[in-house]
């Protein structure tokens, strides 16, 4: 199962056996099948439990609840993955990074690769994106990056 964790206690994971997207309001003591994951990525708030942004096909879905309903995020760009820390979003979309501060209405451009990029991964402490073979990483939310592989 990989796990997508945040907002307070809540967890969501993708089932490998079953192909379910999981869900989990309190640490993982119980969990909850949402049905089929048709999702690519999702970003958990870690702010506002049950609210998440989700890729499917390249789109945004934001949900309040848990994805019991999701709303189109409208936006000509087509993500790869997403991440959400604080009050920002990061995505990837071809060989370049996006930041957000409004939940995903608009988008700013912070960063190109050389390359297509691949995983996006983002704490409070450090950013990791991958390019290739090679890891990039930043300590000042992306406005500058270190290759260390």
């Amino acid at each position: 199962m990989d796990l997508k964790k945040a907002a307070k206690s809540d967890l969501y994971g993708a089932d490998s056996q079953s192909g379910n997207l999981m869900y989990s309001a309190d640490s993982g003591k119980t969990w909850n099948s949402l049905g089929t994951n048709t999702f690519t990525d999702i970003a958990v708030s870690p702010e506002i439990p049950g609210t998440a942004i989700a890729l499917k096909n390249s789109k945004l879905l934001l949900t309040k609840n848990a994805f019991k309903t999701t709303t189109k995020i409208k936006n000509s760009l087509k993500f790869t993955q997403i991440e959400w820390r604080s009050s920002e979003l990061f995505a990837l979309s071809g060989s370049t990074l996006y930041k957000s501060s409004n939940s995903g209405k608009t988008w700013k451009n912070v960063g190109i690769f050389k390359a297509m990029t691949g995983i996006l991964s983002v704490s409070d402490q450090i950013m990791l994106v991958t390019v290739g073979s090679d890891i990039f990483t930043s300590k000042n939310d992306g406005r500058s990056f270190r290759k260390i592989s």
